[in-house]
């Protein structure tokens, strides 16, 4: 299960809602605001302020939307690379919290950052799966270390072989959408697509998948029954962001350092 961090976080609960909110309203100068490093997720670039530790984000982070008008878009505690506590997210214009808890999974070996609250988890050889129940409806979490894929994609592209297991599963894919990123001279496949189950409700599910190296291969799924579920893409980002397997980072995004002042 997801724990609290045995770090105590010395800020008060009134300093720190005083924080989100001069950041959330757009209160600091941005003329004289500083960009520490760019950050890129699977959705966009951001400009961060917060300072890495041998490469790895620790202590205070805010990020902000990478143009012209600079609007906040998070912020929050790292422990150690990972999210942790209460983070504060702009979505649409509304402010809203969320509680993160860490968890390493000793049978896979990957660590990474989960919403506390988990509802279930179920263990597999090669995944692990959590629930999460959400104000904006339910989410599953998959985590998987050289599955049945690992092979498959070595001869065919991943959109082939997702419809392959839809249509044995008479699943009926109706959008499909395929990006990728670079990470260390590597491949971050991203796959965003809806399907349509045989009692005719929909699913929605984001997955990323790489080969770290010639001997593994990890991907990971968020999905949701929703479409417009502002959860699933601060989950989904978060575990690219922050992901590691037997010390090795699935994703870095930081792209470009700015200003270290």
């Amino acid at each position: 299960m997801a724990r609290r961090s045995s770090y105590i976080i010395t800020i008060s609960l009134y300093l720190f809602t005083i924080l989100l909110l001069i950041t959330f309203l757009g209160c600091t100068d941005k003329a004289e605001k500083k960009c520490a490093y760019t950050y890129r997720d699977a959705d966009n670039y951001y400009c961060v302020e917060g300072k890495l530790n041998s490469g790895i984000e620790d202590n205070v982070f805010i990020f902000y939307e990478k143009n012209d008008a600079m609007p906040f878009k998070e912020s929050g505690f790292y422990n150690e690379g990972f999210r942790n506590g209460l983070w504060s997210y702009n979505v649409g214009g509304n402010l809203k919290t969320i509680k993160w808890g860490h968890y390493k999974d000793k049978n896979l070996r990957f660590e990474t950052n989960v919403f506390e609250h988990i509802d279930t988890i179920k263990y597999g050889d090669v995944l692990t799966g959590f629930e999460f129940t959400t104000t904006e409806g339910n989410l599953s979490l998959i985590i998987a270390v050289n599955d049945a894929m690992k092979d498959s994609l070595r001869k065919k592209d991943y959109r082939t072989e997702i419809e392959n297991e839809f249509r044995e599963e008479k699943y009926q894919m109706t959008e499909y959408n395929f990006t990728k990123l670079n990470s260390e001279n590597r491949e971050i496949g991203i796959a965003r697509l809806a399907a349509k189950k045989r009692n005719g409700k929909m699913f929605y599910m984001w997955t990323a998948y790489s080969f770290l190296d010639s001997g593994l291969f990890v991907q990971y799924s968020v999905l949701s029954e929703r479409k417009e579920n502002a959860f699933q893409s601060i989950l989904f980002n978060s575990i690219l962001t922050n992901l590691f397997i037997g010390g090795k980072r699935f994703y870095n995004p930081f792209k470009q350092e700015i200003s270290k002042n």
